[in-house]
Protein backbone atom coordinates (compact mmCIF):
# COMPACT_ATOMS: atom_id res chain seq x y z
CA UNK A 1 0.00 0.00 0.00
CA UNK A 2 1.25 3.51 -0.81
CA UNK A 3 1.96 5.86 2.06
CA UNK A 4 0.28 9.22 1.74
CA UNK A 5 2.07 12.26 3.21
CA UNK A 6 0.26 13.77 6.19
CA UNK A 7 0.02 17.26 4.65
CA UNK A 8 -1.87 15.91 1.63
CA UNK A 9 -4.53 14.01 3.58
CA UNK A 10 -6.42 17.07 4.85
CA UNK A 11 -9.87 15.74 4.05
CA UNK A 12 -9.16 12.44 5.76
CA UNK A 13 -8.03 14.23 8.91
CA UNK A 14 -11.17 16.35 9.09
CA UNK A 15 -9.55 19.72 8.35
CA UNK A 16 -11.60 21.78 5.89
CA UNK A 17 -9.46 22.68 2.84
CA UNK A 18 -9.44 26.37 1.93
CA UNK A 19 -8.76 25.68 -1.80
CA UNK A 20 -10.06 22.16 -2.49
CA UNK A 21 -9.28 20.27 -5.69
CA UNK A 22 -10.39 16.86 -6.89
CA UNK A 23 -8.05 14.26 -8.29
CA UNK A 24 -9.67 12.65 -11.35
CA UNK A 25 -7.47 9.57 -10.89
CA UNK A 26 -8.63 8.67 -7.37
CA UNK A 27 -11.70 10.87 -6.79
CA UNK A 28 -10.24 12.23 -3.55
CA UNK A 29 -10.38 15.90 -2.51
CA UNK A 30 -7.10 17.57 -1.50
CA UNK A 31 -5.87 21.01 -0.50
CA UNK A 32 -4.48 22.56 -3.71
CA UNK A 33 -1.10 23.70 -2.43
CA UNK A 34 -0.49 20.41 -0.60
CA UNK A 35 -1.25 18.20 -3.60
CA UNK A 36 0.71 20.48 -5.94
CA UNK A 37 3.72 20.28 -3.63
CA UNK A 38 3.36 16.49 -3.62
CA UNK A 39 3.08 16.42 -7.43
CA UNK A 40 6.28 18.46 -7.79
CA UNK A 41 8.19 15.72 -5.99
CA UNK A 42 6.50 12.56 -7.26
CA UNK A 43 4.13 13.36 -10.15
CA UNK A 44 1.72 10.70 -8.92
CA UNK A 45 -1.63 10.59 -7.16
CA UNK A 46 -0.89 9.99 -3.46
CA UNK A 47 -3.81 7.57 -3.09
CA UNK A 48 -3.31 5.10 -5.92
CA UNK A 49 0.06 6.04 -7.45
CA UNK A 50 -1.35 6.88 -10.89
CA UNK A 51 0.46 9.53 -12.94
CA UNK A 52 -1.10 12.92 -12.27
CA UNK A 53 -0.33 16.43 -13.50
CA UNK A 54 -1.27 19.78 -11.93
CA UNK A 55 -3.47 20.76 -14.88
CA UNK A 56 -5.58 17.59 -14.42
CA UNK A 57 -6.74 18.70 -10.96
CA UNK A 58 -10.38 19.82 -10.87
CA UNK A 59 -11.24 22.85 -8.73
CA UNK A 60 -14.10 22.23 -6.30
CA UNK A 61 -16.43 25.20 -6.02
CA UNK A 62 -17.59 25.72 -2.46
CA UNK A 63 -19.10 28.48 -0.45
CA UNK A 64 -16.82 30.56 1.74
CA UNK A 65 -15.73 28.58 4.76
CA UNK A 66 -15.81 30.43 8.04
CA UNK A 67 -13.08 29.25 10.36
CA UNK A 68 -14.09 28.64 13.97
CA UNK A 69 -13.05 31.23 16.54
CA UNK A 70 -9.93 30.50 18.55
CA UNK A 71 -10.35 29.81 22.24
CA UNK A 72 -8.18 32.83 23.08
CA UNK A 73 -11.07 35.29 22.69
CA UNK A 74 -11.57 35.66 26.40
CA UNK A 75 -10.84 39.35 26.83
CA UNK A 76 -13.08 42.23 25.81
CA UNK A 77 -10.42 43.92 23.59
CA UNK A 78 -9.83 40.72 21.63
CA UNK A 79 -13.57 40.21 21.11
CA UNK A 80 -13.95 43.85 20.00
CA UNK A 81 -11.09 43.46 17.54
CA UNK A 82 -12.70 40.37 16.01
CA UNK A 83 -16.07 42.11 15.80
CA UNK A 84 -14.42 45.12 14.11
CA UNK A 85 -12.69 42.95 11.51
CA UNK A 86 -15.94 41.08 10.80
CA UNK A 87 -17.78 44.39 10.45
CA UNK A 88 -15.13 45.66 8.06
CA UNK A 89 -15.35 42.55 5.88
CA UNK A 90 -19.15 42.76 5.88
CA UNK A 91 -19.06 46.39 4.80
CA UNK A 92 -16.56 45.61 2.01
CA UNK A 93 -18.80 42.83 0.75
CA UNK A 94 -21.86 45.10 0.90
CA UNK A 95 -20.00 47.81 -1.00
CA UNK A 96 -18.94 45.40 -3.75
CA UNK A 97 -22.50 44.04 -4.02
CA UNK A 98 -23.87 47.60 -4.33
CA UNK A 99 -21.34 48.36 -7.06
CA UNK A 100 -22.35 45.22 -8.93
CA UNK A 101 -26.05 46.08 -8.56
CA UNK A 102 -25.43 49.59 -9.90
CA UNK A 103 -23.54 48.17 -12.89
CA UNK A 104 -26.32 45.68 -13.67
CA UNK A 105 -28.95 48.43 -13.42
CA UNK A 106 -26.97 50.57 -15.87
CA UNK A 107 -26.74 47.66 -18.29
CA UNK A 108 -30.44 46.80 -18.04
CA UNK A 109 -31.87 50.34 -18.17
CA UNK A 110 -31.48 50.89 -21.93
CA UNK A 111 -32.84 47.44 -22.69
CA UNK A 112 -35.96 47.95 -20.61
CA UNK A 113 -36.73 51.29 -22.29
CA UNK A 114 -36.29 49.95 -25.82
CA UNK A 115 -38.75 47.13 -25.20
CA UNK A 116 -41.27 49.27 -23.36
CA UNK A 117 -44.53 49.57 -25.28
CA UNK A 118 -47.15 52.11 -24.39
CA UNK A 119 -50.84 51.25 -24.74
CA UNK A 120 -52.49 52.74 -27.80
CA UNK A 121 -56.03 54.07 -28.19
CA UNK A 122 -58.27 51.17 -29.10
CA UNK A 123 -61.77 51.27 -30.38
CA UNK A 124 -64.35 49.93 -27.99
Amino acid sequence: MLRCPHNVRLVATGVVPTDPVLSPKSGVVFERRAIEKHLEHTGTDPVNGADLKKDELIAVKTSTVVAPRPAGLTSIPSVLQVMQSEWDSLMLETYSLKQHLHLVRQELAPVSYTHLTLPTNREV
